[in-house]
């Protein structure tokens, strides 16, 4: 998408895992595109027990994936005593001169990795505006 003066956001709803403890993973398929950094931003954040957003992803370069990528992050630090978890991605400030797909993502999971047991699947049907 161009021209995209801010970031727009696509949200999770909030996970209740406040009972939560050992090591957690956030896995999804996505198929990436953007610009050279300078012009076009995204971002993948998750929320703390705090309630502030952390950035555990933020692209550098040109990306222009050909084909879906299947990602992992460790996201332990941040699911464990979470009594309000969210995942959210990001796409923009974006300028106009090229354009490329941005974010499209698909099957994202958080879980435990110590008890493989999914405890959320969250379906994301957010259109970057």
């Amino acid at each position: 998408p161009n021209y995209m003066s801010g970031t727009h956001w696509a949200t999770s709803p909030a996970i209740d895992c406040s009972g939560c403890s050992g090591n957690w993973n956030l896995q999804f398929w996505k198929r990436l595109g953007v610009e050279y950094h300078y012009y076009d931003h995204a971002y993948i954040q998750v929320k703390n027990p705090q309630g502030n957003w952390v950035q555990i992803y933020s692209s550098v370069g040109t990306i222009n994936d050909g084909s879906y990528q299947f990602v992992t992050y460790n996201i332990a630090n941040y699911v464990q005593n979470n009594p309000a978890f969210q995942v959210r991605f990001g796409l923009g400030s974006t300028d106009g001169s090229v354009t490329y797909t941005g974010w499209n993502i698909d099957d994202i999971k958080i879980f435990s990795i110590q008890h493989f047991v999914i405890v959320a699947v969250c379906s994301l049907h957010t259109k970057f505006r």
